[in-house]
């Protein structure tokens, strides 16, 4: 990674409200072809966020004003704070909206059961059903087993459930998206930022 892009990701973990500022200068001075002064900037740009664009080297002194260190280095480290944002966003919206047909099925199942307790001739069906299965080992085990056979099922039914039915790649952007959200935070405990 370059050193301005460094310098660049640095502030925008830092502040990201750096990034319309650093866009801003990057539009007056179209892309680093013209050299700019405050006054150029003053209603858009932040008087602590041109300090810190001097300060880090992304502006550097003219001959009239400041200009653009790196340009196209800048915009690219701008688009890399983007990209996993617009990704979020459209991940967060897929997961509101989207039932998968397994969802759908277990929410009509349960909703069938619910509604099925409510007729003695379906209540006598299940509990005929759930007899056929546990009456043996009742018969000849201890309830405390019985119980703790039902629970190690129950667990190992869900372990394979939610094995087969987890989105992996979902997964993997939540946990990218906790460790960008850690990390940002460890910066900004070290920087003495209590935001």
């Amino acid at each position: 990674m370059a050193r301005i892009e460094r310098k660049v990701s640095g502030l925008i973990m830092r502040d990201a409200g750096i990034v319309e500022s650093i866009r801003t200068v990057l539009e007056k001075s179209v892309d680093g072809e013209v050299e700019l002064d405050w006054a150029d900037v003053r209603g858009e740009v932040t008087s602590g966020h041109w300090g810190r664009l001097i300060e880090t080297g992304i502006l550097k002194e003219g001959e009239k004003g400041f200009q653009v260190s790196d340009a196209a280095t800048i915009k690219q480290a701008i688009e890399n704070f983007d990209q996993p944002r617009a990704k979020k966003s459209k991940t967060k919206s897929d997961v509101e909206g989207k039932w998968t047909k397994w969802d759908k099925a277990a929410a009509v199942f349960a909703i069938s059961l619910f509604a099925g307790y409510s007729f003695a001739e379906v209540r006598e069906l299940i509990g005929r059903g759930v007899d056929l299965l546990i009456g043996p080992a009742d018969a000849v085990l201890p309830f405390y087993l019985v119980i703790m056979i039902l629970a190690l099922f129950t667990g190992l039914y869900s372990t394979l459930l939610q094995a087969n039915l987890m989105d992996m790649e979902k997964m993997g952007e939540y946990q990218s998206e906790m460790k960008e959200l850690q990390e940002r935070q460890k910066a900004a405990q070290k920087s003495g930022d209590k935001e």
